[in-house]
């Protein structure tokens, strides 16, 4: 579609990706079609990460590279169902990996990483979206005051998992016991550990009607840096306890440095846990 709202390349396709219907005076060149992956006109091939594949037959051109992990079929394209499955790579059927880790999101993507491995983007917790405060009483008298409350919008989880193209996710971390993408769920744990912590906090300053808006707002945002910062700790955690078992020098390497934040993070996250305990006790009148 152009800037005046003209289509100029329409496709549609059958269940497999081969395109049944093509208009448009601009739908020849388009070099990216079914799957957004790049298509060769001439073999009428769709060209996939780390392997062709063939629309018309709905079948890759070439064997699975994780050989049977994948299947026993090594050629079939997300067993026979493209309406409800994806395979991103062409490498495994990523729809069958959870996306959903409790109240968090979670979404898996190709992308080339230093060493290689997998790795968890861990920005995506937001919990105070548009807040704001409200008058929850109104004075009736020259003795009674106005109270108010917190206000948001709304709150997010959604987590991003990468994976490095030439790794498979399954195989197991050197020496670590655990695979590439077992050791990337720990992570998508930690954000949904601090998620639901943080959730559960904000739900008792909610329901504070006070005089002393200021607390309250001081309370919400105070939860909300210590779930990011529980967050942050825990993953520490999990890369130094994974890590340290690992035979490979640059994993190893990495270890140290999370186990000595993660001992720093701990006494840290016990202070800002404790203070906010002591604050919801007070209350906010």
């Amino acid at each position: 579609m152009d800037a005046a709202g003209n289509i100029r390349a329409h496709y549609e396709y059958s269940p497999f990706g081969e395109i049944v219907i093509q208009s448009g005076d601009l739908a020849h060149t388009f070099t990216h079609r079914f799957s957004t992956k790049p298509f060769d006109a001439e073999t009428s091939l769709v060209m996939y990460q780390l392997r062709p594949y063939a629309p018309g037959l709905g079948r890759w051109m070439s064997r699975d590279p994780i050989g049977e992990r994948g299947g026993r079929n090594l050629y079939g394209f997300v067993k026979n169902n493209s309406i409800n499955k994806k395979d991103p790579w062409g490498l495994f059927d990523a729809s069958e990996w959870p996306t959903e880790c409790g109240k968090c999101k979670v979404s898996y993507v190709k992308s080339k990483l230093p060493g290689g491995g997998g790795q968890t983007d861990l920005g995506g917790m937001t919990l105070l979206e548009g807040l704001k405060i409200e008058t929850c009483h109104l004075a009736q008298s020259k003795n009674d005051k106005n109270k108010f409350r917190i206000s948001y919008s709304g709150s997010k989880c959604e987590a991003t998992v990468r994976f490095d193209p030439d790794t498979d996710p399954d195989e197991n971390i050197p020496g670590v016991g655990t695979s590439y993408r077992g050791h990337e769920w720990k992570h998508v744990q930690c954000m949904e550990k601090a998620f639901t912590w943080a959730k559960g906090k904000l739900a008792t300053v909610e329901h504070w009607c006070c005089c002393d808006y200021q607390k309250a707002l001081s309370v919400a945002r105070a939860i909300s840096g210590a779930a990011a910062y529980m967050r942050t700790t825990c993953s520490a955690g999990v890369d130094c306890s994974d890590y340290s078992k690992a035979t490979a020098p640059n994993i190893r390497s990495q270890a140290e440095s999370e186990c000595a934040a993660y001992s720093s993070y701990v006494p840290v996250l016990e202070k800002k846990l404790a203070d906010i305990e002591k604050l919801l006790e007070e209350g906010c009148k």
